[in-house]
């Protein structure tokens, strides 16, 4: 009777095995759009998930600000200065999270994912955000919003990106 319960539980194992096995993706998918929704929302517990030194949102080099601060006490208040300015400007322009749609894979290599949502209020405009394995830790160090003239040359961008 034990040896039929173990190979069920080893049986079971294998299978959980083989269903997660393409979830790492996605699970990086569901990390960028958490982390801009805890910026969204002011959440300061955030800033452990972004990497600062090497930070960029909307084309700015965040991380070029934070690696001049002078120590760790500056650093603390830059990222929570941060925090606060990017809810505040986000709710100013009247967005919401509810806004972003169709999560998905843009694209995956070597330790960085990147993460793309559509804009539902503007449908010819994406969100990038990449997120990259620093120290075994997933961090957020870029946020774009590009506009997509041609929708259909990006879907065949995105499938090149992904092969």
């Amino acid at each position: 009777m034990r040896k039929s319960k173990t190979r069920g539980v080893v049986a079971i194992l294998i299978a959980a095995m083989f269903m997660l096995g393409g979830c790492g993706a996605r699970s990086d998918v569901n990390l960028a759009r958490h982390i801009m929704t805890q910026l969204a929302s002011g959440r300061y517990t955030i800033r452990h998930q972004i990497d600062w030194p090497n930070l960029f949102v909307l084309s700015k080099d965040v991380g070029a600000e934070y690696r001049n601060l002078p120590n760790d006490k500056e650093r603390e208040g830059y990222e929570i200065a941060f925090i606060e300015a990017y809810k505040r400007g986000f709710h100013m322009t009247g967005a919401s999270m509810a806004y972003f749609v169709n999560w998905r894979l843009f694209h995956r290599k070597a330790g960085l994912t990147i993460a793309v949502a559509d804009m539902q209020r503007n449908p010819g405009y994406k969100l990038l955000v990449a997120v990259k394995n620093v120290h075994g830790k997933r961090k957020l160090v870029d946020v774009k919003a590009v506009h997509i003239k041609d929708a259909e040359k990006f879907k065949v961008f995105q499938q090149e990106m992904l092969k």
